[in-house]
């Protein structure tokens, strides 16, 4: 008696089923076995990486007092130039200088630059200075002061440099940048003149800003 297609196709599916409990059998025995596998391992790892971002600090010896206060400025009677090499103004209201210590307190290097914050008076059209760089000094009267032949504005002999001519920003002050290479001091001497040949339309007018310094770290 020859079996049907339909008894054939029975036959087949009860193979296959009879194969398919082994076959779960044999994955899970794998899982098992991965699984186990997994508890040997092992890791290495460095300390905590750390980044310390520095704090830039900046003073200077005037921060308590203005370098100058001349209330009753007048024309010199003979100067109309500076010139450092023996500078001799008539008086305390037609010139004089004054000496600023710039005190940086960082380890990392930093380039530092020197402005004011405002060149818009009307007599600082007038106003002649002239800063250079140096050592030695030891107080704001400028005793012991050397300069170290760096001029940041003006010029050392016959200078008329005009305050309103100073740059108020960090990129208009890369004249005398001072370079730093760490925690260091220096000095700044700053000589003024209201020289002899000052416009008459000045008088009555005023000239008020404030010396600045930047340290930007690298």
């Amino acid at each position: 008696m020859s079996e049907t297609g339909a008894g054939r196709r029975r036959r087949r599916r009860r193979r296959i089923s009879g194969l398919a409990v082994p076959l779960s059998i044999l994955l899970g025995s794998l899982l098992v076995w991965q699984s186990s596998e997994s508890a040997y391992s092992a890791t290495t790892a460095t300390p905590d990486n750390t980044w310390n971002a520095v704090s830039v600090s900046l003073t200077n010896s005037q921060v308590g007092s203005a370098p100058f206060t001349v209330a009753t400025a007048v024309p010199d009677a003979a100067l109309n130039a500076i010139t450092l090499a023996g500078f001799a103004p008539s008086s305390a209201r037609t010139g004089g200088q004054a000496c600023v210590m710039v005190d940086y307190q960082t380890a990392a290097p930093a380039k530092i630059r020197m402005r004011i914050d405002d060149a818009s008076d009307t007599l600082s059209g007038a106003l002649e200075m002239v800063v250079d760089q140096g050592t030695g000094a030891t107080n704001a009267a400028c005793a012991g002061f050397v300069s170290n032949g760096t001029v940041v504005y003006g010029a050392v002999a016959g200078s008329t440099a005009k305050v309103s001519g100073f740059p108020t920003t960090w990129s208009g002050s890369s004249s005398g940048e001072w370079t730093a290479p760490g925690a260091a001091q220096l000095w700044y001497r700053i000589t003024w003149l209201l020289p002899s040949n000052a416009a008459a339309a000045t008088s009555g007018t005023t000239a008020d800003f404030k010396f600045q310094w930047e340290a930007q770290a690298y």
